[in-house]
């Protein structure tokens, strides 16, 4: 076999990048779009010594899986949704083998892992659509991304999205958009409310006046912003949208982050509720906690939680949604994680919720965990690459005692999964660390803080002492 060679494959698999897999005796052949049962006429693009990857030329019998996506972007090669052609029931089967299969070869054990929650509507559910633009002098190509490119691929509608989101695009596609403004972010609640931010090198004159034109022409607006290299500016309008789930409310920022499927995070909500078994006399530390999703939910049933973000406009938000919910034990810091949870050294944290980025969490934030030894961790990820390596530091000092995905992705190979750590009995008074070659250092974020004056004017529901961790901030308007 060699590189153009056609090929006839019969995918048996589905690998973590959502790719069919297709295996000889010799090679394994990755093929973008394949479904397990297809029978394929391959086109072989690149080799490397056991492995390589192919394009589909033909389909030659489609597999009893394969469904009809229904889409022009997905079929003009757009990388927003790399399972639209795949029976539901079926990804969500396999996103659940590929937890299996990577947690079980990083740990080197049999890791039991539950069925995948999936949704009963997996449609419309997306509530931020980020466009981009093709970087040409003569084209600016407003889409979303081609996969495995830096192509645009153009569409009309997009059945993932919540409707605000699409009715936001069709008035932005038509306007004159400043040259400059490289992608544009759109978020809404299920109200119906939106909130834009623009990426661009700089700001200009010229983007604040589109800002301020898209306020007038986009019904329920509320607010729109700009992210730069180095910078973040509130241009028009208010700086958060608001949602309700559960029984809280919650104020998001238009640059924050904030689970993207508003139905499966009260899911997520409920299964880490229980998988706590909170009481009232349980201090919880919540790291990378963005907006207090998960504190705030947890906050009524427990002594304290605090709350670790690097986020300035996501702390903010989280201190406004503690007073709006009139909440009181609750403490929030902007600050990187990796330096701030020094300082819970001495303190009795009896759990720990981590839901870091993508790339997972830090070494320093993993080895002071190990130190601190909480009785339980909450992993949420939204990676199981990552989630692997640092499930593999802390396994010396913790067992696995729960693992589920959450289908918060429909359509995508992307897996959200939620895991339990329990203590180990015996290592409970044990000094132990984390081994610095087991987990790769992410980048230093330099740390950032606020004004709790600008939260001042928020009135709770009753007049309650707030408890919160003061600091200040330099957020240019």
């Amino acid at each position: 076999m060699k590189a153009n060679d056609i090929i006839l494959a019969k995918i048996q698999s589905l690998n973590h990048n959502g790719e069919g897999v297709f295996k000889t005796k010799d090679i394994t052949i990755f093929v973008p779009r394949g479904v397990p049962g297809d029978t394929l006429k391959v086109k072989v693009k690149k080799l490397r010594k056991n492995y390589g990857s192919g394009e589909i030329i033909a389909i030659v019998k489609p597999s009893p899986l394969r469904v009809n996506p229904e889409c022009k972007a997905f079929e003009n090669g757009c990388g927003g949704c790399q399972w639209l052609h795949i029976d539901y029931k079926t990804q969500l089967l396999w996103k659940a083998r590929i937890v299996n299969k990577i947690l079980g070869v990083a740990l080197n054990e049999n890791i039991k892992v539950l069925p995948c929650l999936g949704m009963k509507e997996p449609y419309h559910y997306r509530n931020k659509l980020s466009l981009n633009r093709e970087d040409s002098k003569n084209s600016k190509k407003l889409g979303l991304m081609k996969e495995n490119s830096l192509e645009i691929v153009e569409f009309d509608y997009c059945k993932q999205e919540l409707e605000s989101n699409q009715k936001a695009y069709e008035i932005i596609r038509k306007q004159r958009i400043p040259f400059s403004i490289t992608q544009i972010h759109v978020r809404s609640n299920q109200k119906g409310e939106t909130g834009i931010y623009f990426y661009a090198p700089t700001n200009t004159k010229t983007i604040s006046n589109f800002s301020k034109e898209l306020l007038q022409k986009i019904k329920d607006l509320k607010g729109v912003g700009l992210s730069t290299h180095n910078d973040y500016y509130h241009l028009v309008g208010e700086k958060v949208i608001k949602e309700d789930i559960g029984d809280l409310n919650y104020l998001i920022p238009i640059n924050g982050f904030f689970q993207t499927n508003y139905t499966q995070a009260q899911q997520l909500q409920e299964i880490v509720f229980d998988l706590l078994k909170p009481t009232k006399k349980d201090k919880i530390l919540d790291l990378y906690c963005g907006a207090g999703f998960f504190s705030l939910f947890l906050a009524k049933e427990v002594e304290s939680v605090y709350g670790i973000e690097n986020n300035s406009s996501s702390i903010e938000s989280a201190i406004r949604n503690a007073k709006i919910n009139n909440i009181t034990n609750a403490n929030f810091v902007c600050a990187d994680v990796k330096e701030e949870i020094v300082s819970f050294r001495k303190k009795s944290i009896d759990c720990i919720i981590l839901d870091p980025p993508r790339v997972g969490s830090e070494i320093e934030v993993l080895d002071e965990i190990v130190k601190m030894k909480p009785k339980k961790i909450i992993y949420i990820s939204c990676s199981p690459q990552s989630l692997a390596r640092d499930l593999k530091s802390l396994s010396h000092l913790y067992k696995i005692t729960f693992c589920k995905p959450v289908d918060m992705f429909p359509h995508t190979y992307h897996i959200e999964v939620v895991v339990k750590l329990e203590l180990n009995a015996s290592d409970s008074h044990k000094k132990m660390e984390v081994k610095k070659a087991e987990v790769k250092k992410t980048p230093i974020i330099i740390k950032k803080n606020f004004d709790l004056k600008k939260v001042k004017n928020i009135k709770p529901k009753e007049n309650k002492k707030i408890i919160l961790k003061k600091s200040k901030n330099k957020e240019k308007t």
